[in-house]
């Protein structure tokens, strides 16, 4: 079954039982808005996108946990807040602090908004080519399209991203 079908409820289930492959697609699916609750709540203070690691190890971790009755997003979002907040009630190390500059700040979080705006299908395409570094043909195996419907989703997606990635960062399939 594609994972981009696949409903919380059941990718939920099966990230309880230990697959690491449905937690995948449950941070796929969630690391936009994770991000975004993240860089709001840090304001600057610290690394998003090391909160945002930490928010899902933690989910990872806590997911045994989870009440069958509570609310995933609300719940993945608590713990996004909570270590924005931990965070930023210790020093940041120096050279942490200095290892970007806002620009870059900027650029990370404008691609992180516009990604979580794609079609479901063309950020899945994105995120599996490039942040989980499949190869076209084990990417679009994931989605469970051919190789060419996968390279014109990941195309559609870099071309609604244009303007927004770094130079260079729009090459590739």
């Amino acid at each position: 079954m594609s994972e981009v079908g696949d409903s919380v409820p059941h990718l939920i289930a099966r990230a309880r039982t230990g697959d690491r492959e449905a937690f995948a697609a449950i941070v796929r699916r969630y690391l936009p808005s994770v991000h975004e609750i993240v860089r709001q709540t840090s304001k600057g203070r610290g690394v998003p996108g090391h909160l945002v690691r930490e928010t899902f190890h933690r989910a990872w971790g806590g997911l045994a946990g989870l009440l069958p009755r509570a609310d995933f997003d609300t719940w993945l979002a608590g713990i996004a807040r909570y270590v924005s907040r931990e965070a930023s009630r210790r020093r940041m190390p120096f050279a942490v602090a200095v290892s970007r500059t806002s620009q870059e700040d900027e650029t990370r979080d404008r691609t992180f908004q516009r990604l979580g705006e794609l079609p479901t299908e063309e950020r899945e395409a994105l995120l599996l080519r490039h942040l989980d570094g499949l190869g076209r043909e084990a990417a679009a195996e994931r989605l469970g399209v051919d190789t060419d419907s996968f390279d014109a989703l990941a195309r559609s997606g870099r071309e609604r991203l244009r303007g927004v990635l770094p130079a260079g960062a729009e090459t590739g399939a």
